[in-house]
């Protein structure tokens, strides 16, 4: 299970997600996931941001978070 955040910070380079650096990494997250027989799982933000990584051979995406969803919900109540 991949962390973006965490697995920015663990690289030097927190919340840089568009880097070749960022992209090769969970290259290789997915390339040992695959050598072992195991799924590749990762966090997403959005459903399109989960079909991407999809495309890159994840299996499954945790997508957004309780706090997301918890804010996204208060803000549609008080938009109501």
């Amino acid at each position: 299970m991949v962390g973006p955040y965490d697995l920015s910070v663990a690289l030097g380079a927190p919340a840089q997600f568009a880097t070749p650096r960022f992209a090769e990494a969970l290259s290789r997250v997915i390339a040992a996931c695959r050598a072992s027989g195991k799924l590749a799982f990762i966090y997403a933000n959005t459903m399109p941001e989960a079909r991407a990584y999809f495309a890159q051979g994840y299996q499954g995406a945790a997508i957004g978070t309780d706090t997301a969803f918890l804010v996204k919900a208060i803000q549609g109540m008080l938009q109501a």
